[in-house]
């Protein structure tokens, strides 16, 4: 990996992880309103891809100060660095997005099954009572 990729990295991570994490929080925002065990699987995977985001977001603040150049030491000397970094972050990021992806889909539907109820009851409301059509 050249040095392009050193200063491109935490840039790049730095704005995933700012619109993931923006992205989570406002996806277990969202699964709150759900008080059904429904939302349970959303609020899991919303907090579990925050938590990955904040590990991601160690790994570059590791990368960005120069710290990682002391934990390579501990490592062996056939590792290389910039590799492990790229890595690192790729899969933490990956599945962070995968949590994400997992909470918007079980938000999505529990908001369509939430809005067809709502429509249902107000068709009732203006009905005065009759049956519904479907």
């Amino acid at each position: 990996m050249g040095d392009g990729l050193g200063t491109l990295l935490p840039i790049l991570g730095g704005i995933q992880w700012i619109s993931g994490l923006v992205l989570a929080v406002a996806a277990l925002r969202r699964a709150r309103t759900y008080d059904r065990p429904g939302g349970l699987l959303a609020r899991t995977s919303a907090r579990l891809a925050i938590l990955l985001f904040i590990v991601a977001a160690l790994d570059l603040l590791l990368r960005a100060s120069g710290l990682s150049a002391r934990v390579a030491n501990w490592l062996p000397a056939d590792f290389n660095r910039d590799t492990w970094h790229v890595r690192a972050l790729l899969i933490i990021c990956g599945a962070a997005w995968l949590m994400l992806l997992i909470a918007a889909s079980v938000n999505a539907s529990l908001g369509v099954g939430e809005r067809r109820r709502s429509a249902a009851e107000e068709l009732r409301r203006r009905m005065g009572g009759r049956r519904t059509p479907y």
